[in-house]
């Protein structure tokens, strides 16, 4: 089923950067809206868009869209609880919405010497506890409404600070922090990683280093797994599996697209770069093959989400959705013809 309401019209210059199942019916999309800017250099509008899925009530409730005003640079969007979602802005900027609206939130400062020179990365639920990570190892528990606490004070910020110092001339060194984060547990058992292949393992208590037996890599991506291992992706497209002192990296058929989400649903991995989605199991990496009645596939991947049972993929042009049995494409879609074509490209 793909969405068609009118109001789809004002998602045409769309550019969607992430998303959150927030019930069994609904979902909130991030996005940025062109208007002939430059993301790079202006500050495009940002905008939320809630929309329903599922058959029974699609069209019925497809009116109750609603939009912030809030304007931040590449926001990232969590589920919060009560049917809510949180966004966080790079520049910690802080809203929190949902079914029955929302409200901009303080901007999340914690360390301002270090808040002046940096900025935030990766925003992650888990496992009902919200955690925001950014360079200079920050990494910032969501505690309640407008209340964030730092847990990364300390040494490892202190040796990040000096790696700052040490590398600011060397073109993509320059920053030592954090990009991505997941836990098995809510409050341990934590594993955080970014630039220079740095990971570190929070457990409960203290931070320790992570040794995953490759250098240089720029970590974008990371999953703590229901089969207790920690899946690691690379901006090269590398994938890294282990847990504490073992490692291995499983080759992949990315040819250096950027691993930009891992998430573990229905006893696979499903691997997502920027064109295309992947699932991994038993040592294979094999592209996700939708099985969509009317012939269409998603456009884009990109993010992921789990939650009430199913997976959703936020490509930058389309929302796909699946229960373990169907793909649904809410936005965008292309034919299989296309779809033959891009795997060919990639192939």
């Amino acid at each position: 089923m793909v969405y068609s309401d009118d109001k789809a019209k004002d998602l045409e210059n769309a550019i969607f950067l992430g998303g959150a199942i927030l019930s069994n019916e609904w979902l909130a999309i991030v996005m940025v809206l062109e208007n002939g800017q430059d993301m790079l250099e202006g500050t495009p509008p940002v905008r939320t868009f809630l929309i329903p899925y599922g058959e029974d009530n699609f069209k019925i409730e497809s009116r109750r869209i609603k939009w912030d005003t809030n304007k931040w640079v590449f926001p990232m969007i969590v589920k919060d609880n009560n049917n809510k979602f949180v966004m966080v802005g790079n520049n910690g900027g802080s809203y929190n919405g949902g079914l029955h609206g929302g409200e901009g939130e303080k901007n999340i400062r914690i360390n301002k010497e270090i808040q002046n020179v940096s900025d935030f990365q990766g925003l992650k639920n888990i496992h009902g506890t919200i955690y925001v990570v950014g360079n200079f190892r920050q990494v910032i528990r969501r505690e309640g409404i407008e209340s964030w606490s730092d847990i990364s004070a300390g040494d490892i910020q202190e040796d990040a600070k000096k790696r700052y110092n040490d590398t600011f001339h060397l073109l993509h060194t320059y920053k030592s922090g954090f990009n991505c984060i997941d836990g098995f547990e809510a409050h341990k058992n934590l594993y955080a990683a970014g630039q220079n292949s740095d990971v570190w393992k929070y457990t409960g208590t203290n931070w320790v280093p992570i040794d995953i037996g490759v250098l240089g890599e720029n970590i974008i991506s990371i999953c703590c797994a229901e089969d207790g291992f920690v899946y690691i992706g690379t901006v090269t497209g590398k994938l890294i599996k282990g847990r504490d002192g073992s490692w291995k990296e499983i080759k992949t058929p990315f040819k250096s697209y950027p691993l930009t989400a891992i998430a573990y649903f229905e006893k696979k991995i499903y691997l997502s770069t920027e064109n295309r989605l992947y699932e991994y199991k038993q040592d294979k990496i094999s592209t996700v093959k939708y099985n969509i009645k009317d012939g269409s596939v998603p456009r884009r991947a990109g993010s992921l989400d789990i939650a009430y049972g199913r997976l959703l993929s936020i490509g930058s042009t389309s929302i796909a959705i699946y229960d373990g049995k169907q793909w649904e494409i809410l936005y965008g879609s292309a034919s299989k013809d296309f779809q033959t074509v891009i795997d060919d490209v990639l192939s």
